[in-house]
Protein backbone atom coordinates (compact mmCIF):
# COMPACT_ATOMS: atom_id res chain seq x y z
CA UNK A 1 0.00 0.00 0.00
CA UNK A 2 2.59 2.24 0.68
CA UNK A 3 4.56 4.56 3.60
CA UNK A 4 0.99 4.93 5.75
CA UNK A 5 2.55 6.29 8.77
CA UNK A 6 4.89 9.04 7.21
CA UNK A 7 2.87 11.65 6.98
CA UNK A 8 4.33 13.21 4.04
CA UNK A 9 3.47 10.39 1.96
CA UNK A 10 0.32 9.19 3.52
CA UNK A 11 -2.02 10.84 0.24
CA UNK A 12 -0.04 8.77 -1.76
CA UNK A 13 -0.68 4.87 -1.12
CA UNK A 14 -1.22 2.57 -3.99
CA UNK A 15 -4.56 1.39 -4.47
CA UNK A 16 -4.85 -2.07 -5.73
CA UNK A 17 -8.04 -4.17 -7.10
CA UNK A 18 -8.47 -6.62 -3.73
CA UNK A 19 -7.09 -8.99 -2.97
CA UNK A 20 -3.74 -7.90 -2.76
CA UNK A 21 -1.50 -10.52 -3.80
CA UNK A 22 2.31 -11.10 -2.23
CA UNK A 23 3.92 -11.29 -5.58
CA UNK A 24 3.69 -7.79 -6.21
CA UNK A 25 6.90 -5.19 -6.83
CA UNK A 26 8.36 -3.40 -4.22
CA UNK A 27 6.84 -0.16 -3.78
CA UNK A 28 9.02 2.81 -4.34
CA UNK A 29 9.31 4.38 -0.77
CA UNK A 30 11.33 3.23 1.86
CA UNK A 31 10.34 0.45 4.00
CA UNK A 32 11.70 -1.50 7.34
CA UNK A 33 10.58 -4.46 5.84
CA UNK A 34 12.13 -3.87 2.83
CA UNK A 35 15.33 -3.50 5.18
CA UNK A 36 14.58 -7.03 6.99
CA UNK A 37 13.96 -8.97 4.03
CA UNK A 38 17.14 -7.57 2.31
CA UNK A 39 18.88 -8.87 5.79
CA UNK A 40 17.45 -12.16 5.40
CA UNK A 41 18.06 -12.71 1.86
CA UNK A 42 21.83 -11.93 2.78
CA UNK A 43 22.29 -15.05 4.78
CA UNK A 44 20.89 -17.10 1.52
CA UNK A 45 21.27 -20.06 0.83
CA UNK A 46 22.68 -21.20 4.51
CA UNK A 47 19.21 -19.79 5.60
CA UNK A 48 15.92 -20.04 4.12
CA UNK A 49 12.74 -18.00 4.34
CA UNK A 50 9.83 -17.21 3.52
CA UNK A 51 8.13 -13.85 3.38
CA UNK A 52 4.75 -13.00 4.42
CA UNK A 53 3.16 -9.24 4.61
CA UNK A 54 0.79 -9.13 7.65
CA UNK A 55 -2.09 -7.08 7.56
CA UNK A 56 -3.82 -5.25 10.39
CA UNK A 57 -2.23 -7.01 13.88
CA UNK A 58 -3.87 -7.98 16.67
CA UNK A 59 -1.99 -10.13 19.62
CA UNK A 60 -1.01 -10.02 23.67
CA UNK A 61 2.61 -8.56 24.27
CA UNK A 62 3.72 -5.39 26.25
CA UNK A 63 5.20 -3.53 23.31
CA UNK A 64 3.00 -3.72 20.35
CA UNK A 65 2.86 0.03 19.16
CA UNK A 66 1.24 -1.22 16.03
CA UNK A 67 -1.00 -3.56 18.09
CA UNK A 68 -4.43 -2.29 16.49
CA UNK A 69 -6.60 -4.16 19.55
CA UNK A 70 -4.24 -3.06 21.91
CA UNK A 71 -4.68 0.63 20.87
CA UNK A 72 -8.51 0.26 20.71
CA UNK A 73 -8.20 -1.63 24.34
CA UNK A 74 -6.29 1.64 25.93
CA UNK A 75 -8.49 3.95 23.75
CA UNK A 76 -11.84 2.12 25.56
CA UNK A 77 -10.25 1.66 28.41
CA UNK A 78 -9.08 5.65 28.73
CA UNK A 79 -12.62 6.25 27.95
CA UNK A 80 -13.73 4.47 30.48
CA UNK A 81 -11.71 6.26 33.30
CA UNK A 82 -12.74 9.65 32.07
CA UNK A 83 -16.48 8.94 31.56
CA UNK A 84 -16.06 10.23 27.85
CA UNK A 85 -17.86 7.89 25.19
CA UNK A 86 -16.27 5.67 23.30
CA UNK A 87 -16.87 6.15 19.53
CA UNK A 88 -15.69 3.77 17.21
CA UNK A 89 -12.44 5.12 15.12
CA UNK A 90 -13.81 4.72 11.61
CA UNK A 91 -15.22 7.23 9.19
CA UNK A 92 -19.04 8.08 9.11
CA UNK A 93 -18.68 6.67 5.45
CA UNK A 94 -16.55 3.92 5.82
CA UNK A 95 -18.07 0.59 4.47
CA UNK A 96 -15.24 -1.48 3.38
CA UNK A 97 -13.83 -4.74 4.15
CA UNK A 98 -9.99 -5.00 6.31
CA UNK A 99 -8.40 -8.14 6.69
CA UNK A 100 -8.72 -8.11 9.95
CA UNK A 101 -12.91 -7.87 10.03
CA UNK A 102 -15.49 -6.39 8.86
CA UNK A 103 -14.66 -2.69 10.01
CA UNK A 104 -18.97 -1.74 10.36
CA UNK A 105 -19.34 -3.97 12.73
CA UNK A 106 -22.90 -4.96 13.58
CA UNK A 107 -23.40 -3.78 17.11
CA UNK A 108 -24.57 -1.16 18.50
CA UNK A 109 -21.46 1.59 18.71
CA UNK A 110 -21.16 5.18 18.36
CA UNK A 111 -20.14 6.06 15.11
CA UNK A 112 -18.99 9.57 15.17
CA UNK A 113 -19.19 12.36 12.12
CA UNK A 114 -15.87 14.12 12.23
CA UNK A 115 -14.39 12.40 15.08
CA UNK A 116 -10.65 12.63 15.10
CA UNK A 117 -9.03 10.06 17.48
CA UNK A 118 -5.22 11.01 17.21
CA UNK A 119 -6.73 14.34 18.57
CA UNK A 120 -8.65 12.95 21.35
CA UNK A 121 -5.76 10.86 21.84
CA UNK A 122 -3.03 13.94 22.67
CA UNK A 123 -2.18 14.87 25.92
CA UNK A 124 -3.98 11.06 27.58
CA UNK A 125 -0.26 10.07 28.32
CA UNK A 126 -0.95 10.69 32.45
CA UNK A 127 -4.34 9.36 32.44
CA UNK A 128 -2.56 6.01 31.13
CA UNK A 129 -0.48 6.69 33.87
CA UNK A 130 -3.06 6.82 36.87
CA UNK A 131 -4.82 3.57 35.22
CA UNK A 132 -2.03 1.58 35.34
CA UNK A 133 -1.25 2.56 38.78
CA UNK A 134 -5.18 2.14 39.56
CA UNK A 135 -5.46 -1.42 38.63
CA UNK A 136 -1.76 -2.32 39.32
CA UNK A 137 -1.19 -3.38 35.63
CA UNK A 138 2.60 -3.82 34.13
CA UNK A 139 4.22 -0.53 33.80
CA UNK A 140 3.83 1.20 30.08
CA UNK A 141 3.81 4.26 28.73
CA UNK A 142 0.79 5.05 26.16
CA UNK A 143 3.49 6.05 23.24
CA UNK A 144 4.98 2.09 23.86
CA UNK A 145 2.37 0.46 23.39
CA UNK A 146 0.01 2.45 21.43
CA UNK A 147 -0.13 4.28 18.10
CA UNK A 148 -3.61 6.14 17.23
CA UNK A 149 -2.35 7.33 13.92
CA UNK A 150 -1.54 4.01 12.68
CA UNK A 151 -5.00 3.14 14.03
CA UNK A 152 -6.80 5.65 12.39
CA UNK A 153 -5.22 4.74 9.16
CA UNK A 154 -5.77 1.60 9.29
CA UNK A 155 -9.60 1.71 10.20
CA UNK A 156 -10.32 4.44 7.88
CA UNK A 157 -8.94 3.11 4.69
CA UNK A 158 -10.93 4.68 1.18
CA UNK A 159 -10.46 1.02 -0.44
CA UNK A 160 -11.29 -2.37 0.64
CA UNK A 161 -8.11 -4.31 2.42
CA UNK A 162 -8.41 -7.64 1.77
CA UNK A 163 -5.05 -9.95 1.27
CA UNK A 164 -4.82 -12.98 -0.65
CA UNK A 165 -3.81 -16.32 1.49
CA UNK A 166 -2.64 -18.15 -1.39
CA UNK A 167 0.81 -17.88 -0.83
CA UNK A 168 1.12 -18.86 3.31
CA UNK A 169 -1.28 -21.51 2.08
CA UNK A 170 1.16 -23.00 -0.68
CA UNK A 171 3.81 -23.00 2.47
CA UNK A 172 1.36 -25.52 4.71
CA UNK A 173 0.13 -22.14 7.01
CA UNK A 174 -3.52 -23.55 6.47
CA UNK A 175 -5.10 -22.32 10.00
CA UNK A 176 -7.27 -19.72 10.45
CA UNK A 177 -8.92 -18.16 13.39
CA UNK A 178 -12.46 -16.79 13.67
CA UNK A 179 -11.88 -12.46 14.20
CA UNK A 180 -14.33 -12.08 16.43
CA UNK A 181 -13.46 -15.14 18.74
CA UNK A 182 -9.61 -14.29 18.53
CA UNK A 183 -10.44 -10.48 20.01
CA UNK A 184 -12.16 -11.51 22.81
CA UNK A 185 -9.17 -14.42 23.70
CA UNK A 186 -6.73 -11.83 23.01
CA UNK A 187 -8.33 -9.15 25.44
CA UNK A 188 -8.66 -11.97 27.86
CA UNK A 189 -5.10 -12.18 27.38
CA UNK A 190 -4.16 -8.50 27.35
CA UNK A 191 -5.33 -8.51 30.81
CA UNK A 192 -3.83 -11.75 32.28
CA UNK A 193 -0.96 -10.39 31.25
CA UNK A 194 -1.93 -7.10 33.42
CA UNK A 195 -1.32 -4.60 30.42
CA UNK A 196 -5.25 -3.37 30.20
CA UNK A 197 -7.47 -3.36 32.96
Amino acid sequence: MGPIFDPSLAGKLVRHEPPFVEDSPRLPYPNFYYALEDLVASYSPALTFSVHRSSIIIGASSRSVYNALLSLAVYAAICKQQRLPFHYPVSWHNNKYGQLCLIRLRIKRSIAKGFDLVEMMKEKGGVWDEIVEKHGLYKTKLEEITCFDALKIAMNFDFQHVCSMTKSREFGFHGFADTFKSIRMWVERLRDMKIIP
